[in-house]
């Protein structure tokens, strides 16, 4: 009895202070960090997975990739969500033990924008990369008007400018004449109004914006393929995006990690 009135007495000040309560007694949170641009739909994943496993409350942080992963590598994090092939696992300070495991959960497209004006339909993957390489600087050399072009991107250290950056540049720097914008809703803005603007946003965030959405091919003989759902889930869409989920495979929440992980295939993570 003594043990429980301490407890209840320690409750009441914690309460009495404006503190958060940890729940210790309920388990561990699963900790999970994801890139910015995911954190939304991992955290709406995580309160649906708690709901369903009330003894498992989970943690979101989102943020820019590199300071993700390094505290991912110091056990700050249980789960780390990214693109594949974005966490240079040579690169990672972790200590002995640390088992990096890794698994496909989801995927997304990243869709090529451009003004709705602009006569373009289609790129081909090398297309993009001329233009964020500062290599294009006029429609007409790709095929379009005579119109000069205005490229934008999110900020350097953002998740998708990563992505892109690593697909395109080879983790180079984009070209100096390429603008960046904090937000997705800021390029398309700008795009919306600017005729030979191109950028690129998530496909889900396309809807009910003004601009176009291009039709990608791998290459010169190859058929467009526009980023439907359906192609991004069968990954013909050519910038389709695979979220991949990392940890420590010598954790002893592996089995709570493979319960999400799971959960996350089984609801389209990236596709809703």
């Amino acid at each position: 009895m003594r043990s429980n009135w301490g407890e209840i007495v320690a409750l009441a000040v914690v309460l009495a202070l404006g503190l958060t309560v940890t729940n210790n007694w309920a388990g561990e949170p699963l900790r999970i960090y994801s890139v910015k641009n995911m954190a939304a739909e991992v955290e709406k994943l995580g309160k649906e997975f708690t709901a369903r496993n009330p003894e498992t409350p989970v943690v979101v942080t989102g943020g820019v990739p590199a300071g993700g992963f390094a505290a991912f590598a110091a056990g700050h994090h249980d789960i780390l969500i990214c693109p594949e092939g974005q966490l240079d696992s040579s690169k990672l300070s972790v200590g002995p033990g640390f088992q990096l495991t890794h698994a496909p959960v989801g995927s997304y497209g990243m869709a090529i924008i451009v003004s709705p004006t602009l006569a373009v339909s289609q790129l081909t993957l090398d297309d993009v990369r001329k233009l964020y390489a500062g290599e294009c600087t006029n429609w007409s050399q790709l095929g379009g008007p005579n119109e000069p072009t205005k490229v934008y991107s999110r900020e350097p250290n953002a998740g998708a400018t990563v992505y892109m950056r690593t697909i395109f540049l080879g983790g180079a720097n984009m070209a100096a004449s390429v603008r960046a914008l904090p937000f997705d809703k800021q390029i398309v803005e700008e795009i919306s109004k600017s005729t030979g603007s191109v950028g690129y946003i998530r496909v889900n965030r396309v809807a009910g914006a003004n601009v176009k959405v291009l039709a990608l091919k791998k290459d010169a003989n190859s058929s467009g393929v526009a980023p439907t759902e359906e192609n991004i889930r069968n990954r013909s869409y050519p910038l389709t995006v695979v979220l991949e989920a990392n940890w420590n495979g010598a954790s002893n929440k592996v089995p709570t990690i493979r319960s999400f992980v799971d959960f996350c295939k089984q609801n389209d993570f990236g596709l809703k």
